[in-house]
């Protein structure tokens, strides 16, 4: 018997090649939503030092919009993780369906593949029988 071909293989490549697109778009702006964190944070420490050095208002105004910038990019990072983290889940999903199914047609092939082998031998022995 031929070995056990899937004829949907092509398109299994295809998601694996999908999700590890999503899968590096995901690190990318996990990356960029720590950067924004650290950045945020920094502006933060800055507030607070001026503040107990007691340096004039304005400058501390200057900063604290600053900070909400900050906290704007951040927020926008997070949900631009948030979307990344959900397709890199659908792709996923979708791999792995795709891969369940082309083990229950391996499972199929080789139930088949031992059935004929059974076959054959069951026809040998009624050979050998009639001899």
């Amino acid at each position: 018997m031929p070995p056990f071909y899937f004829a949907l293989d092509p398109l299994l490549d295809r998601h694996r090649r999908v999700e590890d697109e999503k899968r590096q778009r995901c690190a990318r702006r996990r990356r960029e939503r720590d950067d924004a964190l650290r950045a945020r944070d920094r502006l933060v420490s800055a507030l607070a030092a001026r503040a107990a050095s007691r340096s004039d208002a304005r400058s501390l105004a200057v900063l604290d919009a600053r900070i909400a910038v900050q906290r704007r990019r951040l927020a926008e990072a997070e949900s631009a993780l948030g979307n990344a983290a959900d397709e890199l889940m659908t792709a996923s999903r979708e791999r792995r369906v795709i891969e369940k199914l082309r083990e229950r047609r391996r499972r199929e092939y080789e139930r088949e593949e031992a059935r004929r082998d059974e076959l054959e031998i069951d026809e040998a022995n009624a050979l050998r029988r009639a001899r």
